[in-house]
């Protein structure tokens, strides 16, 4: 009767330990889980920031020009006097700009490489 009972003790506490080391094993999934949606939540408010950030350098009109932007493409124009004389061309429209100039396309020129 005593072997009984403790076999049957030693079995509810094996039993327990095993509901035990199940819980563990959930909540380190539930613990990773949360660390990715936290870092996740973090990221997000990177780039919110940074798009607000670029927001309120756009608004302000000395940053519109073709210098600032994106789609500038610099070129070297050699002459025959040996000056090397650059030039400017927008890459959507295929024309001529000159680096103060603005236009409706304008982007700002970190914003691409800092999003990507």
């Amino acid at each position: 009767m005593q072997e009984d009972s403790s076999i049957l003790f030693i079995a509810i506490l094996l039993f327990l330990l095993f509901i035990q080391i199940f819980a563990l094993f959930v909540i380190k999934r539930l613990m990773k889980g949360m660390s990715v949606l936290v870092s996740e939540l973090k990221n997000t408010r990177k780039k919110i920031t940074y798009q607000n950030l670029t927001k309120e350098i756009i608004a302000n009109n000395t940053y519109k020009t073709c210098q600032n932007c994106v789609f500038r493409q610099s070129f070297i124009e050699i002459s025959d006097a040996q000056q090397d004389m650059f030039f400017y061309r927008c890459r959507l429209t295929q024309t001529g700009v000159h680096l103060n100039d603005s236009c409706i396309n304008f982007q700002l020129e970190s914003s691409t490489s800092n999003s990507k």
